[in-house]
């Protein structure tokens, strides 16, 4: 991707959580930003963002929109190189 985005580590990801995720991507197309500084976290899991595509131009920042709709809480490591609190909602997708 050209432009950068940013991570967290999702917590506490309860059942209403996962549903939600679940309804949201479950067999769509996805694009991942895998941290370049450490691309795997605390429990061995890929830290990343999950960006959906919407159409031609645009993609929905999912992790954002987890915490925007509180199904997550941002856990943030200075292990990695994002910064979850500059994060937009919307992106380029190109």
């Amino acid at each position: 991707l050209a432009y950068k985005l940013m991570v967290y580590h999702l917590k506490h990801l309860s059942a209403t959580s996962k549903s939600a995720l679940n309804e949201k991507i479950y067999g769509k197309m996805i694009g991942l930003d895998i941290d370049n500084k450490s691309t795997y976290g605390k429990y061995d899991r890929v830290v990343a963002v999950v960006l959906l595509p919407i159409d031609d131009s645009t993609a929905l920042n999912v992790n954002k929109w987890l915490v925007d709709n509180r199904y997550a809480l941002i856990d943030d490591y200075d292990t990695n190189e994002f910064d979850p609190y500059t994060w937009e909602l919307w992106y380029l997708w190109k």
